[in-house]
């Protein structure tokens, strides 16, 4: 009878072994230091602003008709979001404008709804004026209580050495005050620095 011997395991093998427990051991070091990091995160309180019914016209080459703004918003409702944005209006009339009147005529919930509204519209000399944007104007027409406000930093039309930093802050109270009297007590109130990034880099004594 033939017999062979097996080879007993090589020094590589033993090696190999030893780096994958040692891997394993690491890893396993790792999920026990995070683990209660994601225990924290699974319990926070979630915030989400849907921006759906006006972030998927952006770029695109077709603008949403009627019937897309209906299916968003009932995919919206669906999901169980509470808080959405509804429009960026503008001096003309949009779709969105009119999608507001067929909901407001429906009795649909817009204790949730936001829009955008630039914090100022008209400069004169370098300076914004207290001129009420039309954000703003309508948002009080269609009773939208929650105000996306949007600015810039490095906007040419602006004289930042004029309108100091300290004069944009009292410029925004101004807004929220009049957010606050206007639209609700219980308004919520976001700010977007549009060219925050260019900002940074080129006057970060401006953020």
């Amino acid at each position: 009878m033939n017999s062979c011997l097996l080879p007993s395991r090589s020094p590589n093998m033993k090696n190999s072994k030893s780096v994958a427990d040692k891997f394993n051991r690491d890893v396993e070091k790792k999920l026990r230091k995070v683990q209660k990091s994601n225990e924290r995160l699974k319990n926070m309180e979630l915030f989400v602003l849907d921006n759906s019914l006006r972030e998927t016209t952006v770029a695109s080459i077709q603008a949403h008709t009627l019937e897309n703004k209906r299916a968003i918003y009932d995919e919206i409702k669906k999901v169980g979001f509470d808080h959405f944005f509804v429009e960026s209006f503008s001096t003309q009339t949009r779709l969105g404008d009119i999608f507001l009147e067929e909901l407001i005529k429906s009795g649909e919930d817009l204790s949730g709804a936001w829009a955008f509204s630039e914090l100022w519209e008209v400069c004169k000399n370098g300076v914004p004026q207290p001129d009420l944007p039309i954000g703003l104007v309508k948002c009080k027409k269609f009773r939208i209580n929650h105000v996306m406000l949007e600015f810039d930093l490095m906007w040419h039309s602006v004289n930042y050495d004029v309108f100091t930093m300290e004069k944009l802050c009292a410029f925004l109270k101004e807004r929220i005050d009049w957010i606050r009297a206007n639209l609700s007590k219980d308004s919520l109130i976001f700010t977007n620095l549009r060219d925050f990034s260019n900002c940074m880099v080129h006057h970060p004594e401006r953020v």
